[in-house]
């Protein structure tokens, strides 16, 4: 990097610092790497004109003053528009928030005083309403098309199930098409990189955790286990259904003890919670004090995307994990070695089982699962990822101004 430090706009959807979880986290500690490399300025969208005072103070006092871009819904048009819009092929008319003209006016002047403008996820950059963006890098995170294609699958409603099979169809069309639009792209892991024909182009920025100290191994209760998440997140919610339905009765057939320790905000999810020998906590002020008592934690997710921190969680306090192949989507994890996997009512059940009864099998995997976090889903190891994808997209953005 030259003695001048190169200027970078960064570009998300609300703000990235504390009080913050899931996919906030990748954007915070992007965003500090990011300034690590050069003269960061942030650009802030946002939806409903309210803007958290605390998390606002939070972000300029990480990254200097905000600009903030407030977002409003388009018009619908009449019925043949709002039906060809539906089909839209390049997806700019369909997507349904847009910046102001004024806005978009001005993301253009600050692009174009940019060495280097680096986007959070494909919504946010259609919200700008453009198709061809400069000097662009941008972070996909999760595949949209992949989430829309898993809840087509357990949505049970035909109606509903159709709207995620045509929304599955054009965010894949429109995927397809980044590369076209940007100079770059990151995924989050191997498996979304093949969707794009493992081009040069895009990078590999796994979701990343602060480990922090390895903490002291613990004996556990062998009549705990634990769900830790916002419950009334619709993924959550639908795979706590999942298994309080058609896992845990097989779990209380065999070890009729056993109890489920659910953590995390869950206001109106009834519908989750009510099942024998669950304990609903709600927000629980020392969750890793918690989950020092669980035999595991369980990971039951059937739909959506997330950045798996549940999974990374569970390692960095020596929790033995247990989930879906869903759940555990793009970690470079092993069956019986740092995690046990599961997808049948029956398989998940006896995972379970095994841990319950078995806490010599706990340790192990809990070893095998803080070392995979040590190696690859630190943010210390991921920074590598990240400066090799800044400079890439810096020499190219320099070379076609």
């Amino acid at each position: 990097m030259s003695s001048i430090a190169p200027k970078v706009l960064y570009v998300i959807n609300d703000l990235p610092c504390p009080p913050v979880q899931g996919a906030d986290l990748r954007k915070l500690h992007i965003g500090r790497l990011l300034k690590e490399r050069g003269d960061v300025r942030v650009v802030s969208l946002l939806g409903g004109g309210h803007v958290d005072p605390a998390r606002r103070e939070a972000t300029e006092k990480e990254f200097g003053p905000l600009t903030l871009m407030q977002l409003g819904h388009q018009r619908n048009g009449s019925a043949f528009t709002r039906l060809r819009n539906r089909f839209d092929l390049r997806g700019l008319a369909s997507h349904p928030l847009r910046v102001s003209s004024g806005d978009q006016k001005l993301f253009h002047r600050l692009q174009e005083e940019s060495d280097l403008v680096w986007i959070h996820t494909l919504f946010t950059a259609n919200c700008m309403g453009l198709w061809h963006f400069r000097k662009t890098f941008l972070d996909i995170d999760d595949l949209g098309h992949a989430k829309a294609g898993l809840w087509a699958k357990v949505e049970t409603s035909w109606l509903q199930k159709l709207n995620y099979v045509l929304g599955f169809w054009q965010l894949k069309r429109q995927e397809r098409h980044i590369l076209d639009r940007f100079i770059g792209a990151a995924v989050c892991s191997d498996v979304d990189r093949e969707f794009f024909h493992n081009d040069d182009r895009i990078h590999v920025i796994p979701n990343g955790f602060e480990a922090g100290n390895k903490p002291a191994d613990c004996p556990r209760d062998q009549k705990r286990l634990g769900c830790i998440g916002k419950i009334s997140y619709r993924p959550t919610r639908d795979g706590l259904k999942w298994f309080g339905r058609e896992v845990w009765p097989l779990i209380l057939a065999r070890c009729p003890q056993a109890r489920l320790r659910v953590v995390g905000y869950n206001e109106g999810c009834e519908d989750a919670l009510d099942f024998p020998n669950f304990d609903s906590l709600g927000f629980v002020e020392d969750a890793a004090a918690e989950m020092e008592t669980w035999s595991a934690s369980i990971v039951p997710l059937r739909i959506g995307g997330g950045t798996r921190l549940k999974i990374l969680d569970g390692f960095s306090k020596l929790c033995p994990v247990i989930s879906t192949s869903v759940g555990a989507f793009g970690l470079q994890v092993t069956d019986q070695k740092n995690i046990l996997l599961a997808d049948t009512p029956g398989d998940f059940a006896a995972a379970c089982i095994r841990l319950l009864e078995e806490p010599c099998l706990g340790a192990k995997l809990a070893e095998g699962g803080w070392q995979l976090l040590s190696m690859k889903y630190t943010w210390d190891q991921i920074r590598p990822s990240v400066e090799r994808a800044f400079d890439q997209c810096l020499d190219q953005s320099r070379i076609a101004t």
